[in-house]
């Protein structure tokens, strides 16, 4: 049995406000700041993070220089990270990328270690020749 004035499944519920609010007097009501969107930056360019990734790794090959084979290519590390930082600065001027600090990290760290192993194979130069005079020198005297 149903009675007229309450509601049933199939009849609408008034859509009057309540009279009464729907929480306790004693609890605070919770304010909600409206949503803001930040819009997304220009995404990263990939060679950029390419050459600030080769930058970085240009400190590993300090420590492997001394290896016959390895050692060889430890200036190739340096020097594709500043080959990749000026492609990446190209492309980030020319279509508007984002990444430039990563850019510009991977030319920094990639200068240093180029002139930190030119300085290196100059040493190195230097110090031979003045062992091949020495030893030369040596020989002569017998």
């Amino acid at each position: 049995m149903t009675y007229p004035d309450q509601p049933t499944q199939h009849q609408p519920q008034s859509l009057q406000p309540p009279t009464q609010p729907q929480y306790a007097p004693s609890q605070p009501m919770q304010v909600y700041a409206p949503a803001y969107l930040v819009p997304a930056g220009p995404r990263n360019s990939g060679t950029a993070i390419t050459a600030m990734i080769l930058g970085i790794l240009s400190f590993f090959p300090v420590f492997v220089s001394w290896i016959p084979v390895i050692g060889w290519f430890t200036p190739l590390l340096p020097l594709a990270a500043v080959i990749f930082g000026h492609v990446a600065l190209g492309q980030i001027r020319r279509d508007g990328l984002g990444g430039k600090g990563m850019a510009i990290t991977g030319l920094v760290l990639g200068y240093i270690f180029l002139v930190l192993t030119l300085l290196f194979l100059v040493f190195a130069v230097v110090l031979g020749a003045f062992f091949l005079a020495a030893v030369g020198s040596a020989g002569s005297l017998s």
